[in-house]
């Protein structure tokens, strides 16, 4: 728009440009404009003048006559000249009786006082012309005195005579002193009796045609600039109303699932800390359900994320069925609901929404080819007989939904007070486990990854543990779920990557391995933060391998991919863990280009009793050297499962048949025994050769 505007007032200055020549051409014929305008007005002012004769009667004190003849002088009477008429004006008056035999009107010759004067602070000025030819030999026949004609030129007779001639009001002046581009004519000669006064003029402002022009060029200019203010200010009100809008579309996506056009988890955490605190005002209650789908990811991995939607969405629509208005329903995860239910009388309430819901679920959703029948798991906490807050209220809604997958899945469980004991403790323990992030209270040990023949240490797997001052070493199993739900897995697993490459540099040769956590590897620039610690700790990409479990992958391939393609462009390995667990491993190993896969170690525990499970081993290990992978066993225990897996082509193996994990100083012990034996192996070799 700013071009457009600019453009127009290019054009516009353009057009004044070219009108310039025009404009100085009307200039030059601004002089004879003027001439014609003074031949007009000395027509104009000989007509006009009043002709009277020169009698007794009132006296003109102080009055300058000035001759006003557009003719030359011998038109004057003969044997007479300015001189003389000045002689004969001197100190008489008029006599408007002898008037009639002069041609002309003699309408207020007389004067009985003195005129306005047209120059301010002067005395008045006189216009005198004489009569000419026949007018003047009729009054010389009958005797009379030789009349001329006076008229006092005030300021009431140059307005008559400026709108009579059609020009700009004029006015006396002195010859000398003319404006620029100012029109004049000459009162002729100076009468004034026995003494001689300044040489005046009449003046005035002639039309300028050029000035008309650079006017109306100038409205114009003016005018579209106007124009094109008032567009753009529309413009702009338009785009400001858009974007408003926008920014409104934004913040209501920004606060919405897209899947089911609920509110999601931020939303809600809004939602609910107004419907507390106006239940606090009011001294009612109100209750937080989360509701849980069971075995979703089954679900999912069996029929397709397409089928997954579906299925999402036809809970949400039935749930949102059976709410009472008031009631909220959101959607806080990928198969978990929060409703908000307000206006509650007892847990009899709550009691009979849940029920609804289970009964409600129990009838068949249509996901296009099939038809699946819902199970959920429900958690109920009330405010504020179970909570003071929004937050504990939140928390203790969760307590009650893990105890309902607890007991079986398939059910709802009010919170109790055993649950917030539970809860307090929880919380006691994530204080103390964000402490120990913070201040580096936590420890890094290492399981190695022996080689096929279980001589030589491969690789090494980071584990952290955590020495609690009063529950001694805490194994990761009891605080990375504690971790992952209350937001400190990211601190957490970046200590553990950061630590682990600076170990891995006493180990030259030695591959690191670092479990990642789905919500790690979700983490906004995750391939950039892996990136930032190897630099800060001058680790070698290639020595790092990240292993990564189904969850990582599951939420949004497309985004998981990508990622991936990230970290091994920075050389970095990548490894599935737990291999044939999940029901989709094989389209994942087909998709996504990792370099190792884990196979389960619940492959190995069952192996004794039955068969199937060595032969499923020896498939996964076959298609694992088929696509060209590094295949990795572990949980081995026993020499025989040893054997097993290295004849049936296994390249790596874990267990505590070869070690537990142990701090770093007891890896340096092994890789030392290691240089030991390969030094000796090599003077063993060297005394035969010899």
């Amino acid at each position: 728009m700013a071009l457009v505007f600019i453009g127009v007032i290019a054009l516009a200055a353009y057009r004044i440009e070219l009108n310039r020549e025009q404009r100085i051409a009307e200039e030059i014929h601004v002089e004879r404009v003027m001439v014609k305008q003074l031949v007009g007005l000395r027509q104009r002012l000989q007509h006009d003048l009043i002709v009277g004769s020169a009698a007794t009667g009132s006296k003109n004190d102080g009055a300058r006559i000035v001759g006003m003849n557009s003719s030359s002088p011998e038109s004057w009477p003969a044997g007479e000249n300015f001189a003389k008429i000045s002689q004969s004006l001197a100190g008489q008056g008029w006599d408007s009786s002898s008037s009639a035999d002069v041609t002309g009107s003699i309408a207020g010759a007389t004067q009985e006082t003195s005129p306005q004067a047209a120059m301010p602070g002067q005395a008045p000025v006189m216009g005198v012309v004489s009569i000419k030819g026949q007018a003047y030999a009729a009054v010389a026949a009958r005797g009379a005195t030789p009349a001329v004609a006076l008229q006092p030129l005030d300021m009431t007779f140059l307005d008559k005579l400026s709108r009579a001639a059609g020009v700009a009001p004029m006015r006396i002046a002195e010859a000398g002193a003319t404006p620029a581009h100012a029109a004049q004519i000459d009162i002729s000669r100076q009468l004034d009796a026995g003494k001689a006064g300044p040489h005046l003029v009449l003046q005035w402002q002639p039309k300028r045609p050029g000035d008309l022009a650079l006017i109306r060029d100038g409205l114009i200019l003016m005018g579209a600039t106007i124009l094109i203010a008032l567009i753009m200010i529309g413009y702009l009100h338009n785009a400001m109303k858009k974007l408003r809008a926008s920014e409104a579309q934004a913040q209501r996506l920004a606060g919405f699932d897209k899947l089911t056009d609920l509110p999601n988890r931020s939303q809600f955490g809004h939602l609910l800390a107004l419907e507390t605190g106006r239940s606090r005002r009011a001294q009612s209650s109100c209750a937080l359900l989360y509701v849980d789908i069971d075995r979703f990811k089954e679900i999912n991995d069996t029929c397709g994320q397409e089928a997954g939607d579906k299925l999402i969405q036809g809970t949400a629509s039935r749930i949102a069925s059976l709410l009472q208005p008031g009631d909220r329903l959101a959607r806080i995860d990928g198969d978990e609901f929060a409703i908000l239910q307000t206006e509650i009388v007892s847990a009899r309430d709550c009691e009979v929404l849940a029920t609804k819901i289970h009964n409600s679920l129990r009838q068949p959703i249509d996901l296009g080819n099939i038809e699946i029948r819902v199970r959920v798991s429900i958690g109920i906490a009330m405010f504020p007989a179970d909570a003071a807050s929004d937050d504990e209220l939140t928390q203790a809604a969760s307590s009650a939904l893990a105890l309902a997958k607890k007991e079986g899945r398939d059910r709802f469980v009010f919170f109790e007070k055993m649950l917030g004991d539970d809860m307090k403790m929880r919380r006691t323990r994530e204080e103390e486990l964000r402490k120990a992030i913070e201040t580096g209270n936590l420890v890094v040990h290492y399981q190695p990854i022996m080689s096929a023949d279980g001589l030589r240490l491969s690789c090494v797997e980071a584990l952290v543990r955590w020495p609690h001052p009063l529950g001694g070493l805490v194994p990761p199993d009891e605080f990375i779920s504690l971790a992952e739900d209350r937001g400190l897995i990211l601190p957490l697993g970046e200590y553990v990557l950061r630590q682990a490459c600076r170990d891995g540099r006493r180990w030259p040769g030695v591959r690191v391995a670092v479990n990642v956590s789905p919500i790690q590897f979700r983490q906004k620039d995750f391939a950039k933060i892996v990136e930032r610690v190897l630099v800060e700790e001058s680790f070698d990409p290639t020595r790092l391998e990240l292993e990564l479990t189904e969850g990582v992958v599951i939420a949004d391939a497309d985004e998981a991919e990508a990622i991936m393609f990230d970290l091994r462009g920075q050389g970095i390995r990548l490894a599935l863990d737990d291999f044939g667990m999940g029901y989709s491993s094989l389209v994942y190993l087909r998709r996504f280009a990792f370099d190792k896969i884990k196979i389960d170690k619940s492959f190995l525990e069952s192996m004794e009793s039955t068969g199937e499970s060595a032969i499923i081993l020896h498939s996964l290990i076959h298609l694992g050297r088929a696509l060209g992978l590094t295949v990795t066993a572990e949980g081995i225990e026993t020499p025989e499962q040893h054997r097993f897996l290295q004849a049936a082509g296994a390249h790596e193996l874990q267990g505590f048949l070869f070690s537990r994990p142990v701090p770093r100083e007891q890896i340096d012990r092994i890789l030392a025994a290691q240089r030991t034996y390969d030094d000796a192996d090599a003077s063993d070799s060297s005394r035969s050769v010899a």
